[in-house]
């Protein structure tokens, strides 16, 4: 079963990389660049993160009243910015966080932090506060999504409102359907999740996409589908597109998406009845395909942290 109020272990490798990818897939899917606008300037750096081979680690200095903290320390580098006189930038960052054993929410950061495990981050810097406070709207994504960062920025300023406002009129609605299959991930990402949101995706384009698209676009595609309140007819595309694929590659794909919908938002019992549901097609799929499961896998990771194998 999987405990979802309490962050997962990450000793091992494999599971470390799993946590990153569906962190990734829930803060791809949830991006919005009009969180980086400030007094109608954008202001944002993308850049990786190389934290201390301590980092993470559990400790009892510098705590309060021998509480424990978790240590913080590593360096980072920019490699693009908005505006562009911050790519060059780089840094150390250091800091004690306090390890609540009972947090009533528990935020992504809690599950996969890339200060403590290392990630490529968008962000708004912020020079003059101290600690994590440097580091705001801290957004993880998959490391070679970075390269589409300026031209998705720079659409959003030009076009306010299109893609972060979920109430789209007649006009709007063929822009954002035509950009379903535009070749910079985010802005894929923010026309379908806008359509989602508007009620204007339908469920056979939905599907379309979700058949054709590659990793990991396809598993942020699954999560949106299957995070679309009062839509089961997206989440039910999700269920044909498991019965319809013979390969494993997309199953594990539209698993991982599956797996971050039940991670980040299990607070939502029907998301998390959606996705467990998903994740048991795949597995009952893998078994029509007599496909066997890897221990050492992805999927079988997956499947049995979720309580399907």
């Amino acid at each position: 079963m999987l405990i979802v109020n309490t962050p997962p272990p990450m000793s091992k490798n494999a599971e470390i990389v799993l946590v990153h990818d569906a962190r990734a897939v829930h803060d791809t899917a949830n991006l919005r660049f009009g969180h980086y606008v400030i007094d109608g300037q954008i202001s944002w750096i993308v850049a990786t993160v190389a934290p201390t081979a301590d980092s993470g680690a559990a400790t009892l200095a510098g705590s309060v009243q021998g509480r424990l903290s978790q240590k913080k320390t590593g360096d980072w580098k920019a490699s693009s910015s908005a505006p562009p006189g911050n790519q060059n930038l780089e840094g150390t960052y250091s800091w004690l966080e306090p390890i609540e054993s009972h947090k009533r929410v528990t935020v992504p950061e809690d599950y996969y932090s890339p200060f403590a495990n290392g990630g490529t981050i968008i962000f708004r810097y912020e020079p003059a506060a101290v600690g994590s406070a440097q580091f705001k709207n801290v957004v993880l994504i998959f490391s070679d999504w970075a390269q589409d960062t300026a031209r998705a920025s720079d659409f959003m300023l030009v076009h306010p409102g299109l893609l972060e406002n979920g109430e789209q009129r007649a006009p709007e609605i063929t822009k954002l359907q035509s950009m379903l299959s535009d070749k910079n991930r985010f802005l894929a990402v923010a026309a379908f999740r806008e359509l989602a949101k508007s009620d204007h995706l339908d469920t056979s384009l939905a599907l379309e996409q979700l058949a054709g698209t590659e990793p990991p676009l396809d598993s942020v595609f699954t999560y949106l589908m299957l995070t679309s309140r009062g839509n089961d007819g997206l989440a039910e595309q999700v269920k044909t597109a498991i019965r319809s694929s013979r390969e494993q590659r997309k199953l594990r794909s539209i698993a991982l998406g599956a797996f971050s919908a039940m991670l980040f938002r299990s607070e939502d019992s029907e998301i998390h009845s959606r996705s467990k549901m998903v994740l048991e097609g795949i597995r009952s799929r893998l078994i029509e395909l007599n496909i066997p499961l890897d221990q050492n896998s992805v999927l079988f990771l997956v499947l049995t942290k979720a309580g399907v194998i």
